[in-house]
């Protein structure tokens, strides 16, 4: 069967007209409506375009010279990002973790809340700031946690194993052993909790604005706790993270200073 060929898609349906490459289909309307307000004639240079996910950003700059792409930051160092970077310049990476860390400091996020909203409900600004602090501890750590495990299965790829063992033959018992023990000490418990609780300590010690910025994966923080608060808040049961995603977006009346400059470059 014929791979699919999803770059030949957008070539046919844009032409010459360059893409900004993004990794989901909520990511096109943050990032166009900020778009919007740097450059409000962007469309008529640019297209905006979701290709499910990091890689295929990649892919497709590498691929056609005059694409551009913008993906989240997740649990990338800062050794990894000059990397890929070096490899696929029209790439910018987010400087957080994911587009949702936007929304998710209380301060960031009442911002965005529209005054008429805000007015209606009294002292509603420490009730958010409330319910969103108390998780914030706990969500730091799991960053820390989704960061390293993730970081430990990037290092399976180097192992050879289970490849190693199952592309060919191999014999030599003494061999095996000291794959199976590389493959052992890679996912070792106490090697994994030790540098969890590094990532971790040197996440919460950082300030809680660089918390939310870094340290805390957005999408989930935004579905589970800040949708959550808001409902509970704004006294509206039910309201899901998605329309809450739509209202945010709408009410988007400036860029943040971390990212325009990125914005900004995807249209030179």
């Amino acid at each position: 069967m014929k791979p699919y060929d999803w770059i030949g898609d957008l070539l046919s349906a844009y032409g010459s007209k360059p893409l900004i490459l993004v990794e989901g289909e909520e990511d096109v309307a943050l990032y166009a409506r900020m778009l919007d307000l740097i450059e409000p004639d962007w469309r008529r240079r640019f297209a905006i375009e979701h290709v499910d996910g990091k890689e295929r950003v990649f892919q497709g700059c590498r691929k056609v010279p005059s694409w551009r792409g913008l993906v989240d930051r997740d649990e990338w160092t800062e050794a990894r990002i000059a990397k890929e970077q070096q490899e696929a310049p029209a790439v910018r990476v987010l400087p957080r973790f994911t587009a949702q860390n936007y929304w998710i400091d209380p301060e960031e996020l009442w911002a965005l809340i529209p005054t008429a909203a805000k007015a209606s409900f009294g002292e509603t600004q420490t009730r958010l700031r409330a319910e969103i602090e108390d998780k914030r501890p706990a969500w730091t750590a799991h960053g820390a946690m989704w960061r390293v495990m993730l970081q430990r299965r990037a290092g399976l790829s180097h192992l050879g194993f289970p490849q190693e063992l199952i592309n060919s033959p191999v014999t030599d018992e003494a061999q095996i052993m000291e794959i199976l023990t590389r493959w052992h000490d890679h996912l070792g418990p106490e090697a994994i909790l030790t540098e969890y609780r590094a990532e971790r300590d040197a996440a919460l010690a950082r300030p809680a604005h660089e918390q939310y910025a870094q340290a805390i994966h957005g999408k989930r923080f935004f579905r589970q706790v800040v949708t959550v608060a808001l409902n509970i808040v704004f006294r509206s049961p039910g309201k899901t993270a998605q329309a809450w995603s739509a209202d945010l977006i709408a009410s988007t009346a400036s860029v943040p200073s971390d990212l325009k400059p990125i914005l900004a470059a995807l249209l030179i």
